[in-house]
């Protein structure tokens, strides 16, 4: 049997401050499950370790609050991210800057006869490798937003008023680029979605969006993926 192999690193943002409430690890959990096999936390200094891989090379997968989802390399998803190459018996550092994303949002619309949404959520998934993108909290007011790593081509899942709106499937592929996305939904029957109103890039400057910093003793109200896993399941 193959000795394991010690992986450990600082994550930082892009203005190289340590990134708090983050996680590292090999693949993205459902939203609301729970952290994903191997994941690892990230201290209040944006350290982590773990001695739960093999000797192999590794696609890594990195989450924060106020982050996009993204993989080794600063890659949008695990086919095109470059693998860190890890030795039995041996350390290895992988120090990595988390890119802020892009920020996709606007608004969803529900039928009149539908109540208010409160607790909802739009759940991205990635078209080719079906990993989980983003999670976007929608608000009383109908509004949301989720950052996203351009560019990707995503399907979007509206999870709604329980239990008719449970799970609304956009009817297309949303196609993220490099630039921020004001994206509107209209839900039309409780399993369809479709864009309404306006689609467009807005052309500004991404600014880092700072995370909230929790109350001592508690966690924060919504983890993020992959090792928060998002809110937690109703």
């Amino acid at each position: 049997m193959d000795k394991r192999a010690l992986l450990k690193g600082t994550v930082t943002s892009e203005t190289g401050q340590p990134v708090e409430w983050g996680s590292v690890g090999m693949y993205v959990p459902h939203p609301g499950v729970g952290g994903g096999f191997g994941d690892v936390q990230v201290d209040e200094d944006g350290r982590y370790s773990s001695n739960f891989f093999g000797p192999y090379s590794w696609p890594l997968v990195f989450g924060a609050t106020g982050h996009a989802v993204q993989w080794s390399g600063g890659k949008p998803d695990r086919f095109s991210a470059i693998p860190v190459k890890l030795t039995a018996g041996t350390t290895t550092t992988y120090n990595y800057k988390l890119k802020v994303g892009q920020a996709v949002s606007g608004r969803i619309t529900l039928p009149e006869t539908v109540d208010k949404p409160g607790g909802d959520r739009l759940i991205a998934s990635n078209v080719t490798t079906k990993d989980y993108t983003a999670v976007g909290e929608v608000l009383a007011d109908g509004s949301y937003t989720m950052r996203v790593l351009g560019p990707v081509q995503m399907t979007i899942e509206y999870e709604g008023p329980w239990p008719t709106y449970q799970s609304v499937q956009f009817t297309g592929k949303l196609t993220v680029g490099r630039r921020d996305q004001l994206v509107n939904f209209c839900v039309t029957s409780p399993t369809t979605m479709v864009i309404c109103g306006s689609k467009a890039a807005i052309d500004v400057p991404l600014q880092p969006t700072p995370p909230a910093r929790p109350v001592p003793g508690t966690m924060p109200a919504q983890p993020v993926l992959p090792g928060g896993g998002g809110p937690q399941p109703r």
